[in-house]
């Protein structure tokens, strides 16, 4: 983030994550003006603000 803050969330509170082989996780793509964190090979969304208050999707 632009303050160096860093967020994390369990990897494993997501099936598609979690399910993931390394290469999948590591193709991540920030969205929506940096709110948002995107999946391409997964076709999974995540809201930074979502992770913060621990909705981690599915």
């Amino acid at each position: 983030m632009s303050d160096k803050m860093e967020v994390r969330f369990p990897v494993k509170a997501n099936t598609k994550l979690r399910n993931a082989t390394e290469a999948q996780r590591n193709n991540i793509e920030i969205i929506c003006g940096g709110t948002g964190l995107h999946w391409p090979d997964l076709n999974e969304d995540l809201s930074v603000t979502g992770i913060l208050e621990g909705k981690y999707g599915y």
